[in-house]
């Protein structure tokens, strides 16, 4: 007999631990990736939707307003309330109305609206840039105002003497 047996290096295990731990590092660097890119994708539909919503709503207030100053009569005195319902909430943020004439120079003053003499500004804090709407209403009835998204009271007032007046108000 020959001395004891003596065992050389074996490594036929390792690429069996090296191919586990390769995988997993794989898999977790996709997933990782994945994941942060589809949190880039809801944070743009978070803005588009809330943008939609607030367009959409302005849109329903405009249409309101002007509603009203059509059915005023010119020199009677009169005041007509209508109570709006809006939701309060837009992409689970609050959001603010604020109703301006074209001629304060404000945000209503852009190209788009040439025609209109006021405009609705909806704004959010989920969108970096506010939501414009045009209001096609008689010239220098737009008294300004702003109120919290929900429900909106617009008001139309016309006092013997004074000029006619459209507003928006908080209903609740």
């Amino acid at each position: 007999m020959t001395g004891p047996r003596r065992f050389g290096p074996d490594d036929r295990a390792v690429s069996i631990a090296v191919t586990h731990v390769l995988t997993i590092g794989i898999t977790t660097i996709l997933l990782t990736g994945l994941l942060i890119g589809a949190g880039g994708v809801l944070d743009s539909e978070r803005e588009q939707a809330a943008r939609s919503e607030l367009k959409t709503i302005g849109d329903r207030l405009s249409a309101e307003m002007e509603s009203i100053d059509r059915t005023a009569t010119p020199d009677a005195d009169e005041r007509i309330e209508l109570e709006t319902e809006h939701p309060s909430r837009v992409s689970g943020a609050a959001y603010t109305v604020r109703l301006e004439s074209k001629s304060t120079g404000s945000a209503c003053d852009v190209n788009r609206l040439d025609n209109a003499s006021a405009c609705l500004i909806m704004s959010t804090a989920e969108l970096n840039d506010d939501v414009v709407v045009p209001v096609n209403v008689h010239e220098d009835t737009v008294d300004p105002g702003a109120v919290n998204g929900g429900d909106v009271r617009i008001v139309y007032e016309n006092e013997p003497g004074d000029d006619p007046t459209i507003t928006i108000e908080s209903a609740t």
